[in-house]
């Protein structure tokens, strides 16, 4: 499946174990490809067995930020890694 792009819908009652079985793989190949650990699939598996979507929520919307503050991290290197390179080709002329 392309990364990020699997459907997931969580229904109640009524499906077979097969649904439930393909439902998880799919859940668990989207949480792997948010880059969560095991521990965190797990937990985040459990909360939708549960029923606990409001957790399920908060913990997702902390990893995002998480992610964001990752980006934002990497993007201030970058940004000086290319001042650094741009003043050393400035001094080479």
């Amino acid at each position: 499946a392309d990364l990020c792009y699997t459907e997931i819908t969580v229904k109640h009652g009524g499906e077979n174990m097969a649904n439930a079985a393909d439902r998880t793989a799919v859940m668990t190949e989207n949480l792997r490809d948010m880059g969560l650990s095991d521990d965190n699939i797990v937990k985040c598996l459990q909360m939708v067995e549960s029923g606990q979507y409001q957790a399920l929520d908060r913990f997702l919307k902390s990893y995002r930020q998480n992610l964001l503050d990752s980006v934002h991290k990497y993007n201030d290197r970058i940004d000086c890694l290319d001042y650094f390179t741009y003043t050393l080709r400035k001094k080479r002329r």
